[in-house]
Formats: structure tokens, sequence, C-alpha cells
């Protein structure tokens, strides 16, 4: 890629010195590439440094050097300079591409449970569409309005990837107003409150408060005291933590190939051996199958034919790098962390290793922002 970057000259030798030319070429650490040889000398490249050198050097055999052809961006380059229509011409693509850049184009909708048509009457209503500036779409005060108009979504996150808007949600389960008479919405983990959006109930908390698992976050009670259910969303920044260890020599069962095998013929509850295993392994993996001879859902015949193949494995035991060992330790700890918090939640991650000698540590420090309410309330009777 850098040879055809800085360029490179594709040169034909003719002379009758042709191992003294070589010689003299390698002694003076020409890089000379491809080289071929022909009736009257030899052909070969090298890069644009070397042009001079080449020249003098086939002089100095008394050979003669000629250019075959020019490769790479540098003789490009020098061939569109003469050209500035074809220079305004590319700056010009380069604009358009760049402006364009700055528009939407597409609006993908995921999740929302079959109810796009509604998300889509919502940004219409915002004047949301494609091809609509980029600056034009605030993020925030789209989220805002969705969740306003839509109270039975939990989540909605929005974001703009290139020239696509993507939206994506998730509906509540089902329906509290139904299953509570009174419901808190409490925290169901630390953090720090940065989004608050009631729709139902007290507000609690404040923007900026550190609260703790357990704590209420919108009380179940209305203006006027009445029980009733809370709902709306409070996203919080949340932290994670998860910590795996993996030892370095890892052990493995490798199939050697060799296998044996165990046929048996049952008529109702008589038993033929077929085929009897040749020898036994040390270390097998057994698979089992079983056939049964039908003539219908009606008509069941007493006939089974029962296999069981053994397969021969030896334990291989591999010696780890650190490298290895802790990218292994980092994939448990993000499956471990996948299974808490959904990975486009995420705002941050840190990850640190450690080694242990025989084994390697890591441990993943992640940060979050989501919704940690959750439903508490007394059931109706």
């Amino acid at each position: 890629m850098l040879k055809w970057l800085f360029g490179e000259i594709h040169f034909k030798f003719q002379g009758s010195e042709v191992e003294r030319f070589l010689n003299l070429a390698f002694s003076r650490q020409v890089d000379l590439r491809e080289v071929k040889y022909t009736t009257d000398g030899l052909t070969f490249k090298t890069s644009l440094k070397n042009f001079r050198q080449v020249k003098t050097i086939g002089k100095k055999v008394g050979g003669k050097t000629k250019v075959i052809a020019k490769e790479g961006a540098w003789f490009w380059w020098k061939k569109v300079l003469k050209r500035p229509g074809i220079i305004a011409g590319l700056f010009l693509l380069l604009g358009i591409i760049y402006s364009l850049t700055g528009f939407i184009w597409f609006i993908e909708i995921d999740g929302f449970s079959g109810r796009q048509r509604e998300i889509l009457d919502i940004l219409k209503a915002r004047k949301v569409k494609p091809f609509v500036r980029k600056k034009a779409v605030d993020e925030k005060m789209l989220k805002r309005e969705i969740l306003a108009q839509m109270p039975e979504i939990s989540w909605v996150g929005i974001e703009k990837k290139g020239v696509r808007l993507i939206i994506t949600g998730k509906m509540r389960e089902e329906s509290y107003r139904q299953k509570y008479k009174k419901a808190d919405i409490v925290a169901k983990r630390d953090g720090i409150i940065k989004e608050i959006l009631v729709f139902r109930g007290s507000l609690r908390v404040k923007p900026g408060q550190k609260v703790t698992a357990g704590e209420v976050l919108i009380s179940g009670v209305d203006e006027r005291g009445k029980a009733i259910v809370a709902e709306g969303t409070v996203k919080a920044v949340t932290w994670y933590k998860k910590k795996v260890q993996v030892p370095l020599r890892e052990e493995r069962l490798v199939p050697t190939g060799q296998e044996s095998s165990l046929v048996k013929l049952f008529f109702g509850k008589k038993e033929i051996t077929l085929k009897k295993p040749p020898k036994g392994f040390a270390l097998a993996i057994m698979v089992e199958k079983r056939y049964k001879l039908s003539l219908g859902r009606k008509f069941a015949v007493p006939i089974e034919l029962y296999k069981v193949t053994y397969r021969e494995v030896k334990r291989k035991v591999r010696k780890l790098t650190l490298e290895e060992g802790a990218q292994k330790a980092y994939n448990l700890a993000l499956e471990e962390l996948k299974k808490e918090v959904d990975m486009k939640q995420i705002t941050y991650m840190d990850k640190s290793v450690r080694s242990l000698g025989d084994a390697v540590e890591v441990v993943v420090k992640a940060q979050a922002l989501e919704d940690i309410g959750q439903i508490l309330g007394i059931q109706e009777d």
C-alpha cells in the first residue's frame, strides 16, 4: 500500500552487463522488485526515490534504462494537477457528500410491540422526517414527547448514527393500573438522578440527587392525598462492576477420530445385540440414538433400534498467554454484564487487568444511563 502511495516505476534495462547491473544495485541498497529476465536484459520495479540511482548505474555498466510505466498515487496526483476541472469536481463532490451527511436520510423504529405507526405520527407532528437537518432533531425533547404521549412505554432510546435516526423502545409488559390499587415507583438500584418524567403521582426526588435501591422516586398519592398507581420514568446514572478470574492453563477434550459403537434391536421386551464395541476407550463421548418403527399414528410396531456411538477424546492442555487469558476473562465479564443491563444504555466502560501468576484477573467497570424505576404496590383483593 505504501509503495503504491509514494509511487512506483517500472523499468526496462537493456545491455549485456545484467549481472553487474544487479550487483551494483544491491550493493547500493537499491530496492528492485519483480525482477524478470528478457532476451536483451531485464525488467524490474523500484520506488520513485531510486530513479536517479537506477539511471546512474545503467550508464555506468554501459546499458540503457527505459521507463515502461509509472504507477501509484503520486503520479496520478501529478496528472490530476494538470487538469483543474477534475480537482474542482472532486472538491465539489466532497462538499456535496459532506453536506448530505448533515441530513437524516432514514428513520428506523425498532420495538414498541407493533405500534410504530403511532411513533411515526409523533415524529411527523414534530416535523421529523427523512431529509430533515440533523441539527433540527432534538433527541431529548423528542424522547420526552414520545413518553408523554405514550405512557405505556417503559423506555425510549434515540440515536443519530450517520444518516440514520434510530429509535428503539419497549412497552410495559402489563397494566399496573389494573393490578394494583396503590403503587409507588421505587429505585431498583443506586444511582444519581438525571432525567424525570411524571405521568401520575407525586415526585419525591430531583435531578442530581443520589438515591439508593428501594427509595421512593414517585409516590402513588395524588395532590388530594388519594391512593393511585404512580406512573413515570426516572433515568439515572448507574454503575456496574464485574470481576472475573481465568486460569492460564486451559484443558480441552479433543476428538482423536477413533470411534466404536454398540447396536441393539428390541422386539417388545426381547433384546438382541447386533454389534458390540470392539474396544473400550479410557475417555469418550457417548452419543445415543433410538429409531422406532412406525406404520402411522394409529399403528405402533414394537420394534426399536438402539445405537450408542463412543467417540474417543483425549485431554489437551494449552498454556494461555496473558493477553489471551485477559481477553477470555473480559468476554466472560461482558456476558455477566449483559445479564443485568442493556449494553445500549452503557455510556462509559473501563477495564483493568491484573496478573495472578497462574491466572489473570479482569475487572470491568461500567457506567449506564437507565430507567431505574420499578413498581412496588399493594395488589387488588
